[in-house]
């Protein structure tokens, strides 16, 4: 199996970040991901809570990602009309818990079909869901 790259926002350079076996390897602007897993690193999100001091410890996990001339009207008019396409915007914020959730709802999100991280920093998700 083939490794998993790590997604999260870079508040300095102000892109998506990805990782991949804990290096740095590429930023985005924007960027499409399939089969995506959400994971808070305990330890760094009691850190921002003590220190009161953001560092990176959530990510978006991906088995696959795209932005080489990506935009979300071409994934959008490439999909099948079958396929329910009901993007609910994601967020992320330590001082709310130590999980990523649905702005619409405030339910903890786990895990996502489809996600894309847009170039004004905010997160929306295909069929994002809470693992049991």
């Amino acid at each position: 199996m083939a490794a998993r790259s790590h997604f999260y926002f870079n508040l300095h350079k102000h892109l998506w970040s990805e990782m991949l076996r804990g290096k740095v390897i590429e930023h985005h602007t924007e960027v499409l991901l399939a089969d995506v897993r959400f994971n808070v690193r305990p330890a760094g999100h009691a850190k921002v809570i003590k220190e009161k001091r953001k560092n990176v410890h959530a990510f978006a996990i991906a088995e696959e990602s795209t932005s080489s001339g990506f935009t979300i009207d071409t994934f959008l008019n490439s999909m099948d009309d079958s396929v329910d396409t009901h993007w609910i915007e994601l967020s992320y914020n330590p001082y709310k818990g130590a999980n990523f959730f649905r702005k619409d709802t405030g339910e903890r999100v786990d895990s996502a079909s489809t996600v894309y991280l847009t170039d004004e920093k905010t997160i929306w998700a295909i069929e994002p869901k809470k693992d049991n």
